[in-house]
């Protein structure tokens, strides 16, 4: 079973992203996020590969590397559109 990430960041911090990675990140009622098919959050960085919008290639996206104090939260879900994302 295949698991979606929705990394939502704290207040502010999409700024430091634009436009660079602004087709990337999206933003919603719970604030700006990046959708992620791959998370690991052990390190100084957390390490990410983004889900490309539309994508059903398999091909591994962009990878981002994102210091922890910018994440507000991470959610996991088999469908992240299901709980609001």
């Amino acid at each position: 079973m295949k698991r979606s990430f929705a990394v939502v960041l704290i207040e502010g911090a999409e700024i430091q992203f634009l436009p660079t990675l602004a087709a990337h990140l999206r933003k919603g009622e719970n604030g700006c996020y990046f959708l992620a098919k791959e998370v690991e959050p052990n390190g100084v960085y957390m390490h990410m590969t983004l889900a490309p919008e539309g994508d059903s290639s398999g091909q591994r996206g962009i990878e981002l590397h994102l210091p922890h104090h910018v994440i507000r939260y991470v959610l996991a879900a088999e469908d992240v559109s299901q709980v609001g994302f």
